[in-house]
């Protein structure tokens, strides 16, 4: 291998950009010349700008839910219409066995499941005590 084809192998200061802005400007001489792919380029991101920004909704509303309520307190009862005024959970089955809880679950006829222990608000109710403290 002689000195001139070692030269001749070496990368220019600044070629690979110097190329690749030849490139990018061939690119938008064709694409001048070619309006369907110019419109193709510009149209479907402004479809899918469309779509995924106010067609597709991903606010979720009316969620089917299960409700295992293990005790029929006063705050239970609150806890679970705070819940449903939210909009976002529909409470359509009550069940009063953990089995059936997962089954639900596990089955997909609902999506949520929301579980109110027993003896929930003494312990609640003791939390806030101490807070207040």
């Amino acid at each position: 291998m002689s000195v001139a084809d070692n030269a001749d192998t070496k990368e220019r200061p600044f070629g690979f950009w110097r190329r690749s802005f030849a490139m990018v400007i061939k690119e938008f001489i064709q694409l001048r010349r070619d309006r369907v792919s110019f419109a193709m380029i510009v149209m479907i991101p402004v479809m899918q700008l469309l779509l995924f920004g106010y067609a597709i909704n991903t606010t979720p509303r009316n969620l089917p839910t299960a409700v295992l309520l293990q005790e029929d307190s006063d705050l239970a009862r609150s806890i679970l219409k705070a819940l449903e005024n939210t909009a976002y959970f529909r409470f359509t089955k009550e069940v009063h066995d953990v089995a059936e809880f997962d089954n639900l679950l596990l089955s997909g006829k609902v999506l949520f499941g929301v579980e109110i222990p027993a003896a929930s608000s003494a312990r609640c109710g003791a939390a806030i005590i101490r807070r207040c403290w």
